[in-house]
């Protein structure tokens, strides 16, 4: 005997609104990001502090990714810091990112801003948005895209 399931009229709505609504209000969490360091000069190395634009496209290689000089890819990790000098960072393009670190420089502080409207979403990857081992400053749009915490250089979580 064959036994066959029929949904319901209310059992499809409630299937059709967890399939189409409920996404829309969660963000996605790379569990796989890459930690890329900034590298201001471009050239192939461990990273270097400086002033600098960050955008998505691929001609702009100022991300060390442990390996080799690289483009910014949407939601990996971001670090900042790497002993020198700081600067501002203009966001050229909407950036996403995982979460993002501010290591300690010797001098001066990173700003991030932005060179129109552009804004920076932070995901929270494993639950950390931004570490800030120094001061640092963020003048474009933040948007949170997930459940994160932050922490300061004291080791105070906000």
């Amino acid at each position: 005997m064959k036994h066959e399931t029929r949904l319901t009229p209310f059992m499809r709505a409630v299937a059709l609104f967890i399939a189409l609504v409920v996404p829309l209000g969660t963000a996605p969490v790379n569990l796989n990001a890459a930690i890329f360091t900034w590298d201001a000069t471009g050239v192939a190395g461990a990273g270097s502090d400086g002033l600098g634009t960050w955008e998505t496209t691929i001609t702009n290689t100022n991300w060390y990714n442990g390996a080799a000089n690289v483009s910014w890819v949407d939601g990996n990790d971001a670090v900042f810091g790497v002993g020198g000098t700081a600067g501002v960072v203009t966001l050229a393009t909407a950036i996403t990112t995982g979460s993002i670190t501010f290591n300690t420089v010797s001098s001066g502080n990173y700003t991030i801003s932005p060179a129109l409207a552009q804004a920076l979403t932070i995901n929270g990857n494993a639950g950390v948005g931004i570490v800030a081992n120094d001061s640092a400053t963020i003048t474009a749009d933040v948007i949170l895209g997930g459940a994160q915490s932050w922490t300061t250089a004291a080791g105070e979580l906000l």
